[in-house]
């Protein structure tokens, strides 16, 4: 799992990019001191707040903040 994070200082934002760069499933999470933020997929407008299933050389961005 590869991943980059950018900071929107102005709005408090973080736009997320993950990518599984691996042949098999994968699972990741994003947690701030021990919770599990509200993340927005830029691609499909879901709200997520748990872990995050990845296909074989899948990619999701996820915004998370306000």
């Amino acid at each position: 799992m590869k991943w980059i994070g950018l900071w929107k200082g102005t709005s408090g934002e973080l736009l997320a990019v993950l990518v599984n760069w691996g042949t098999t499933e994968q699972k990741a999470a994003f947690t701030v001191n021990g919770k599990s933020p509200e993340a927005t997929d830029e691609q499909d407008g879901r709200v997520k707040t748990d872990a995050l299933a990845f296909g074989p050389f899948e990619m999701k961005m996820l915004r998370i903040g306000k």
